[in-house]
């Protein structure tokens, strides 16, 4: 299923309960962290604090995924996915223990951990990127496809 996130409130509560009740129930969490679809297919968009933050007051490992070569979708498309090792959002923002929740401390310390993230997927983005992407002399059979997922 898909949890529905609402952007522009200011509490994170209800998406943390969802996070949470998710991972208690031993099932996997994917978020994507640039939150959009928007944005240029050849470079990573700002990331949104959501991951670490979830990061953070969940303890769980975090598994970076690249996923790269969708931003088109046609019949012979390459498509990259390269699945990095799991890191923790502890780690990723510097800090040995979580910060208490819901205090700026937190807030920082997610912002830090979702800008390390967005540092260590970038590169692995490009060469993924780079790779999937296709020359213009290639014919695009069942172009349709690009826009029968959004």
């Amino acid at each position: 299923g898909m949890l529905p996130v609402y952007r522009g409130g200011t509490d994170v509560s209800v998406h943390m309960e969802s996070a949470q009740a998710v991972l208690d129930a031993g099932a996997i969490f994917a978020l994507f962290p640039e939150g959009t679809r928007a944005g240029t297919p050849l470079e990573l968009s700002r990331f949104r604090r959501g991951v670490g933050l979830i990061g953070l007051r969940t303890g769980v490992p975090i598994v970076p995924v690249v996923v790269a070569g969708t931003w088109e979708l046609y019949r012979g498309r390459r498509v990259a996915v390269r699945v990095l090792p799991p890191v923790d959002a502890l780690s990723l923002a510097g800090l040995s223990s979580a910060p208490e929740a819901g205090s700026a401390a937190e807030l920082q310390a997610a912002k830090q951990a979702t800008e390390a993230l967005r540092a260590l997927l970038a590169p692995h983005y490009a060469e993924c990127a780079a790779w999937a992407a296709d020359p213009p002399s290639v014919r695009r059979r069942w172009r349709w496809l690009s826009g029968a997922f959004r």
